[in-house]
């Protein structure tokens, strides 16, 4: 994150609404022609710290960067540098071995059973026509 910091390529929002107001802050977002990466904090009925994502992906240089070729300042560039590359990695997925550990941060939040509860986390609702809120995966 601080690289995207240092590129200028990060904005931070703090008190949004989670219901509609998040996802269309992020919805205008993406129409820029550089839309910065967006992180929600301080949302409405949550803690601070308890932060969004949003946009990661959405400027040619955070991508490049994220699917570790060299940089691009370009859509075209990036469309350049992934030719190929998609099929190189399918082939070269079995010499990677999954890595199972015991510990680490993805085990801090653990909810089993009935305790789980995806309004722990500040799940936006991102469309009026949505079936509810839900944490996108994009």
């Amino acid at each position: 994150m601080r690289d995207i910091e240092a590129a200028g390529e990060l904005k931070e929002v703090r008190g949004a609404d989670w219901n509609l107001e998040l996802g269309a802050i992020s919805e205008l977002n993406v129409k820029k022609e550089r839309p910065p990466a967006l992180l929600f904090d301080e949302i409405k009925g949550y803690p601070k710290g308890f932060r969004v994502l949003t946009s990661s992906t959405s400027s040619p240089s955070r991508l490049s960067s994220i699917l570790r070729l060299p940089v691009q300042a370009t859509h075209k560039g990036l469309v350049q540098q992934l030719r190929g590359k998609p099929a190189v990695w399918q082939s070269d997925a079995s010499k990677y071995k999954p890595v199972c550990v015991e510990n680490g941060p993805v085990f801090e939040n653990v909810q089993k059973g009935g305790q789980a509860d995806v309004l722990t986390f500040p799940a936006p609702f991102w469309h009026e026509l949505d079936g509810g809120r839900y944490i996108g995966i994009g």
